[in-house]
C-alpha cells in the first residue's frame, strides 16, 4: 500500500520514518556524558570566616545575611555566639541604631552566659548613647538615661568594661556647666536690643539686633516727625517685630548655649574614656 500511495504522500512518509528510525537508534548510539558540576559544600568555619571578611570591608548589610545563615544552617556551631553577637555590631556600625537596639533586647531575653550578657549589655548601651545624636541634648535625656541604666548592671570582666566603669564614674560626679538664665537673657533684650545675646555670648547677633532695631525705630521716629504718617507706620511695624524678635532670639540663645555646654561635657568625657563603638576593619581591630 506503502507504493501505491501518490509521489508526494510517499515522500512524507519516507521522511516520518526517517525521523522516527533516528529517535529510535539515539539511545543506542548514546549521547556524550554530561559533566556534573561538584556541589559546593561549606562549613561553619567558611560562612564565619566570610561574614567576618564582609564586615572588615565595611559590607554590613551583607555581613548580617552571612551571619544569619550560619545561625540557620549551624545553630549548634561553635561561632553562634560570635555570629550572634556581630550581627548586632553589623546594625551598629551601618548605623541602623534603632534595629541594633531592638536586636540587643531581644538577645537580653534569651540564654546566654554571663560573659555574654555583659557584652550585649554594654553594646546595647553604647546604641542607645549614640540614638538621635544630632538631635538637641535635652531631647536626648531619656536616651541617655537608658544607657546610664545598662552601663550599670555591667560588671568588671574585661579592660573594656573597665572604661564603661570609669566613664561612668567620672558621668557621676560631673558638676552642672554654669547655664545662662533664659530669663535674664529675654530681659536684658527688652531692656536695650542685643544686650541679651550678648549675655548668651552670641556677640555678632547682638550688634545687629541692636544697630538694626535702633535703624528702624530712629526711622520712624523721623517719618513720624516730618508727618509721614503712612510711612512711620510701615517703620513702626518693622521696628516692633524686630524687637520682638530679638528677645525670642536672646531667650531661645540661651536654651541653645545650655544645651551645647552639655553636649560638649558628655562629648569630653567619652573622649577621655574612649566610650565610643567602633568597627573592626582591615587596617585595625575595632572598640567594643
Amino acid at each position: 500500500m506503502f507504493f501505491l500511495c501518490p509521489r508526494k504522500n510517499r515522500v512524507k512518509r519516507l521522511l516520518l520514518l526517517g525521523s522516527c528510525f533516528l529517535l529510535l537508534c539515539l539511545p543506542i548510539i548514546g549521547f556524550p556524558p554530561v559533566v556534573m558540576s561538584e556541589t559546593l559544600s561549606l562549613d561553619d568555619s567558611q560562612v564565619i570566616t566570610y561574614a567576618d571578611y564582609l564586615y572588615k570591608r565595611g559590607e554590613y548589610y551583607r555581613a548580617i545575611s552571612e551571619y544569619k545563615r550560619l545561625l540557620y544552617f549551624f545553630p549548634k556551631s561553635s561561632f553562634t555566639p560570635r555570629a550572634k553577637l556581630q550581627i548586632g555590631r553589623s546594625y551598629m556600625a551601618g548605623g541602623e541604631l534603632k534595629e541594633a537596639i531592638d536586636y540587643w533586647e531581644k538577645q537580653l531575653q534569651e540564654k546566654q552566659n554571663q560573659s555574654e550578657y555583659f557584652t550585649v549589655k554594654t553594646l546595647l548601651g553604647l546604641s542607645w548613647l549614640d540614638q538621635d545624636s544630632v538631635k538637641v541634648f535635652r531631647l536626648r535625656k531619656q536616651n541617655l538615661q537608658k544607657a546610664r541604666l545598662q552601663f550599670s548592671e555591667i560588671e568588671v570582666k574585661s579592660k573594656q568594661d573597665q572604661y564603661i566603669l570609669d566613664f561612668m564614674d567620672d558621668w557621676d560626679d560631673l558638676s552642672q556647666p554654669e547655664y545662662k538664665s533664659p530669663w535674664i537673657a529675654g530681659s536684658l533684650s527688652t531692656l536695650i536690643p542685643g544686650a541679651g545675646s550678648f549675655y548668651t555670648e552670641r556677640y555678632v547677633e547682638g550688634t545687629y539686633a541692636f544697630l538694626i532695631t535702633s535703624l528702624f525705630y530712629l526711622a520712624t521716629r523721623d517719618a513720624l516727625a516730618q508727618d509721614q504718617k503712612e510711612l512711620g507706620y510701615l517703620f513702626g511695624f518693622f521696628t516692633v517685630a524686630f524687637y520682638g524678635g530679638n528677645i525670642y532670639t536672646a531667650v531661645n540663645g540661651a536654651h541653645k548655649l545650655n544645651d551645647q555646654m552639655d553636649s560638649d561635657q558628655l562629648l569630653q568625657l567619652r573622649k577621655k574614656h574612649g566610650v565610643w563603638f567602633i568597627p573592626e576593619t582591615n587596617r585595625g581591630p575595632g572598640r567594643f
